[in-house]
C-alpha cells in the first residue's frame, strides 16, 4: 500500500500524532495572526501633539490621545475642584485637520461629579491632527446630533441587556 493508506489505516499512533502536530500548527498560527494584528494596529495609532483645553472648572487632564487616519480616542481625568457636586455640564470635544478643518464634535455630559471621576472618549473621524476641549453651551448641546453624544459603559450594557431580551422575545 503506499504512504497515504498507510497515515489512515494502518498505523493509528501515526495517525493521532499527525492529527495533534496538525492542531498545535494553526492554533500556533492563530496565535501569531493575533499578536502581529494587535501590533500593527497599536503602531497605526500617533498622538495628537496640538491640544488645548479651556475649561477651568472642572480640571481635566488629558492622559492620551491619539489617532489614526480613521478613528481615535482620548482618556483622561475629570476632576472637582470645588466642594460642590457639578450637575448638567457638557464638556465639549472639537476635532479638527492640520489646517483647523472642524471634521466634528463629541460632547461629555458631566452629572453627579466627584473629585477624580475619569472620562474616556472615542471618534470615528478621519485626519484628526488638533482637538479644542471647551464647555459647550445649552444652544450648542441643543442643536447637537445623537452621534455626537458620548454613550456611557452603562448605557451600553442596557442596550445589550434590551437587544438580547428583545431576541429572546421574538
Amino acid at each position: 500500500m503506499s504512504d497515504y493508506m498507510d497515515f489512515w489505516c494502518i498505523d493509528k499512533r501515526k495517525r493521532m500524532h499527525n492529527i495533534i502536530m496538525y492542531i498545535l500548527i494553526i492554533a500556533l498560527l492563530f496565535v501569531f495572526s493575533n499578536v502581529m494584528i494587535y501590533l500593527y494596529i497599536n503602531g497605526t495609532y500617533k498622538a495628537i501633539e496640538d491640544s488645548k483645553i479651556e475649561v477651568e472648572n472642572p480640571n481635566i487632564t488629558i492622559e492620551q490621545a491619539k489617532a489614526t487616519y480613521v478613528n481615535g480616542y482620548v482618556n483622561g481625568k475629570i476632576k472637582n475642584n470645588t466642594e460642590e457636586t457639578i450637575n448638567e455640564k457638557y464638556i465639549k470635544f472639537e476635532f479638527s485637520t492640520l489646517r483647523d478643518v472642524n471634521i466634528g464634535n463629541k460632547y461629555l455630559k458631566i452629572e453627579n461629579l466627584e473629585p477624580g471621576q475619569e472620562y474616556k472618549v472615542n471618534f470615528k473621524y478621519q485626519d484628526i491632527k488638533k482637538m479644542k476641549i471647551s464647555e459647550a453651551t445649552a444652544e450648542e448641546v441643543k442643536n447637537a446630533t445623537e452621534s455626537e453624544f458620548e454613550i456611557t459603559e452603562e448605557m451600553k450594557q442596557g442596550m445589550l441587556i434590551g437587544t438580547l431580551l428583545i431576541l429572546l422575545l421574538k
